[in-house]
């Protein structure tokens, strides 16, 4: 990943002390070049290819935006998967009414802890829907942790093929494990192997420290909001996956001395030209309080110059000297994944907090559970 800064004005030079992060520790970076993992996920995939027309997949989160991110980016808009992260009732009963027969849908539940409610809840109702243990097992696939849970013990009872969520892997960093693999293999098998060797050929670059400088200097200056804005079609669901790797990771209240966490920004997304006509006169003439981050395909430099192309290319021209703005060149979509988690693990050094956890989100949690216990039998989603 390369960095090009267009940062004007007040600009507070920082002794900022940033270590170099030894992804030989992390195995969110070593996922990339395990050849086990690769093929295991092929393997299931082309099966799953073998027997039916469409897969489902459903995860909420890091169980479903990593394979997104993914899938997307190497086939836009594919028919042949679908992604269930909702547990709205009109969203589940339009998505029902589009399945022309269940008998082609290969179901993939995927939870790290293997007890998320609406994982769980969605997956009950699929179940009454084919109500034979057999087709259970010919058309659902299990991701989890392998350890006790009731995601795993469902898989179990009825002999499910499962793929193991790694232990030392947080949701928002599973985009290079079966999470989000598996929906990339389903939809490029052909190719699946060929863009292993795309994410084993990342390697840090210098331009990663001075990404995670630029970002300390926009808090610094009281820029609370960070925009992450693609415009290519292909990074279209990259920008949430990121949103969600920034937030849920630095986003603390106690740092790891137990005292009160620094302060840092807001990740906001907004994709392509639809938001240049929706945002852009706020973030010119609004608040001086957003620091925008853009991405260039390193691969389109050489493209003929589309409308698309200018309005991509002159947007952060036309906030020169105006709002603080970086422009990462990326190879590929690996290359983005990959750098953030870096630089986010870097951050978190800095900040000195814990980026893995995410004890903000506990309460609701608790209050959820509690609310059904008391229910008894709440309505399901599929009646």
């Amino acid at each position: 990943m390369r960095l090009k800064s267009n940062v004007f004005g007040k600009y507070t030079e920082l002794e900022v002390d940033l270590h170099d992060i030894e992804i030989e520790k992390y195995p969110y970076f070593k996922l990339s070049y395990q050849d086990s993992v690769w093929s295991r996920v092929l393997e299931r995939a082309k099966e799953i290819n073998g027997s039916f027309d469409k897969v489902i997949f459903v995860g909420m989160g890091g169980s479903s935006m990593g394979g997104k991110t993914l899938s997307h980016y190497y086939s836009p808009f594919s028919s042949k998967i679908d992604f269930w992260d909702s547990i709205d009732p009109v969203f589940i009963k339009t998505k029902l009414s589009q399945i022309d027969s269940l008998e082609n849908v290969h179901w993939v539940f995927t939870s790290k802890s293997g007890g998320t409610l609406e994982t769980i809840e969605i997956l009950n109702g699929i179940e009454r829907l084919y109500n034979d243990e057999e087709k259970l097992k010919k058309h659902f696939t299990i991701i989890t942790e392998d350890k006790d849970s009731k995601l795993k013990t469902y898989a179990n009872k009825y002999h499910l093929k499962c793929l193991d969520h790694p232990l030392d892997v947080g949701g928002r960093f599973s985009a290079l494990t079966a999470v989000g693999l598996m929906p990339l293999a389903v939809v490029c098998p052909d190719i699946f192997l060929q863009l292993q060797s795309e994410a084993q050929s990342w390697e840090v670059t210098p331009d990663l420290k001075e990404f995670s400088k630029n970002i300390i200097a926009s808090w610094s200056r009281g820029e609370w909001i960070s925009v992450l804005w693609p415009y290519d079609e292909r990074l279209r669901e990259f920008a949430g996956w990121a949103q969600q790797l920034w937030a849920e990771s630095l986003g603390k209240k106690l740092d790891l001395n137990g005292k009160p966490a620094k302060p840092v920004s807001m990740p906001v997304y907004l994709h392509g030209c639809k938001d240049q006509h929706s945002v852009l006169q706020q973030i010119v003439e609004g608040q001086k309080d957003k620091f925008l981050i853009f991405f260039e395909n390193s691969s389109r430099k050489n493209e003929k110059m589309s409308l698309f192309d200018i309005m991509r290319t002159k947007t952060p021209e036309s906030l020169n000297n105006k709002v603080n703005h970086v422009t990462i060149s990326y190879d590929s979509v690996f290359d983005l994944i990959l750098s953030f988690e870096y630089v986010i693990i870097q951050l978190g050094d800095f900040l000195q907090i814990d980026p893995f956890d995410q004890p903000g989100v506990e309460d609701s949690k608790i209050l959820f559970k509690q609310s059904l216990s008391a229910m008894g039998s709440p309505q399901s989603l599929f009646e």
